[in-house]
């Protein structure tokens, strides 16, 4: 695992639940129709149309949750310390500031970061 791997984390995650969406309203489309009739008279979001979007988004989507288990399975398997904070800043979104004042004692926001960093260039 990489830091840029970690970094992306939320940006994956957010895309994920925009895929999720996205085949939501295919689903939904597919079952009622978009009701515009093309030049024959036939709805132009068909079924067959919808189902094959559907099916790509559903590898991006899988390929996403892959990923983002990738990432989770590497925080969760950290040492305890490191694994907390990493899941902190990498998953929770939390700034190394507020890590640093969470874990207290004279632990500054660049001392923890760097620790952090040191860790998961060691511990790929």
């Amino acid at each position: 695992m990489t830091i840029n791997q970690l970094r992306q984390y939320r940006k994956l995650k957010g895309r994920l639940l925009l895929l999720i969406a996205e085949c939501d309203e295919l689903i939904l489309r597919s079952k009622v129709g978009d009701g515009t009739p093309s030049r024959s008279g036939v709805p132009s979001n068909t079924v067959a149309h919808a189902a094959e979007e559907r099916e790509k988004k559903q590898k991006d989507i899988d390929s996403l949750e892959e990923r983002l288990q990738a990432v989770e399975r590497y925080v969760s398997e950290c040492e305890e310390y490191y694994g907390t904070m990493l899941k902190m800043h990498y998953i929770e979104g939390k700034t190394w500031t507020a890590i640093a004042m969470i874990q207290g004692g004279n632990n500054t926001k660049d001392g923890i970061r760097i620790s952090c960093h040191r860790y998961v260039k060691n511990n790929p």
